[in-house]
């Protein structure tokens, strides 16, 4: 294609995404899991303790769990960090050593799902501290924070 003909067809491409995106733009990332429905984050809660009766003996069970998983998710995530960095050296080589570049990536796999599998046992905890009640507010809270998002939303990401 001429460039003089490539610059118009360019425009209204971008013209026409920005258009269908709207002022809001794309939601961030790809859409949650389906059982994160169920899940509180512990900012939600927390942010909404008055809104949903929080005792304060729930409270102290809150930050009770934040403190213990924060260590946890910390140590798994300073791992990954370390196995991500060798994984990234090993596929910078020319050419690549295949079987340690391969197990370098079952490494970083791994302790990935160690930090999602840190976090799932976290959020589970927390709704676990919760009555019937609060878990039907904060359901009822989020949804109301969904709906005013421009792009409908999709859950906390």
């Amino acid at each position: 294609m001429r460039r003089d003909r490539f610059i118009p067809v360019l425009a209204f491409v971008v013209a026409t995404r920005a258009f269908a995106l709207g002022p809001g733009g794309p939601p961030p990332g790809p859409p949650p899991p389906p059982f994160q429905k169920d899940l509180f984050p512990p900012d939600l809660v927390l942010s909404n303790q008055m809104a949903i009766g929080l005792s304060a003996e729930q409270i102290q069970s809150i930050k009770r769990l934040l403190t213990e998983s924060q260590s946890t998710i910390i140590d798994k995530q300073t791992d990954l960090q370390r196995a991500a960095e060798i994984l990234g050296h090993a596929v910078q080589a020319h050419p690549v050593e295949e079987s340690s570049a391969l197990a370098a990536a079952d490494q970083v796999m791994t302790l990935e799902t160690a930090v999602k599998k840190a976090h799932l046992s976290l959020l589970i905890r927390i709704k676990n501290v919760l009555t019937g009640a609060q878990v039907a507010k904060l359901m009822e809270i989020r949804s109301k924070d969904e709906g005013d998002r421009p792009w409908g939303g999709a859950g906390d990401r």
